[in-house]
């Protein structure tokens, strides 16, 4: 049995030869919603348009771990100065942020083959602003880190209370045998009792 991916036929009948690969990224901030994909010019997909950012941004995916265990993975962009100056991490913590992946006629072209897939979804967990200096240059960068979402705490509770099973199955008895279980198996009784 092969893992699937989700990749439709057209997109996998493409990867078969020669491709032009290309990523979409979808950054979700609280004053609004930027969309950019790693080709120059405008991409049309899913009704909604991208911005070309050419080789402006590098996503750097995690590992596949086996387990509930979360790898980190990174986006790193080139920021004029403007932007840069206004890149705000703390506003931004958590933000969802989702990349696909696909390929495109053209190198850095902007006409997709088929339907990209998702690659990964995850949300904003540290924004560091950089200054790279180099010759008589300077490069203005920006490193997202991005934690996998949601995180396993947050789908399965810590902590399961009697309250809590009785609410979601009023019938349940269980919940209540195994309280008695607990105070038996911490303060067991003695025999004869003084």
């Amino acid at each position: 049995m092969g893992l699937s991916r989700g990749v439709n036929s057209t997109l996998k009948a493409a990867l078969a030869g020669h491709f032009c690969p290309v990523a979409l990224f979808e950054l979700v901030l609280p004053a609004e919603t930027i969309r950019a994909h790693s080709g120059r010019g405008n991409l049309s997909w899913d009704a909604k348009t991208w911005v070309g950012i050419d080789r402006l941004a590098r996503f750097a995916g995690p590992e596949e771990l086996p387990g509930l265990a979360r790898a980190r993975a990174t986006v790193e962009m080139v920021l004029s100065l403007e932007a840069w100056a206004e890149a705000d991490g703390t506003a931004n913590r958590n933000a969802p942020l989702t990349v696909w992946w696909g390929a495109t006629t053209l190198p850095g072209g902007a006409v997709l083959i088929g339907e990209p897939m998702l690659l990964y979804a995850g949300y904003v967990d540290d924004w560091r602003r950089r200054l790279d200096r180099s010759g008589a240059g300077a490069t203005h960068g920006l490193t997202i880190g991005l934690l996998p979402g949601p995180s396993a705490r947050d789908g399965f509770p810590v902590v399961h209370s009697p309250e809590a099973q009785q609410a979601l199955h009023a019938t349940d008895t269980g919940a209540r045998h195994f309280v008695n279980a607990v105070k038996r198996a911490s303060n067991p009784p003695l025999f004869p009792e003084p």
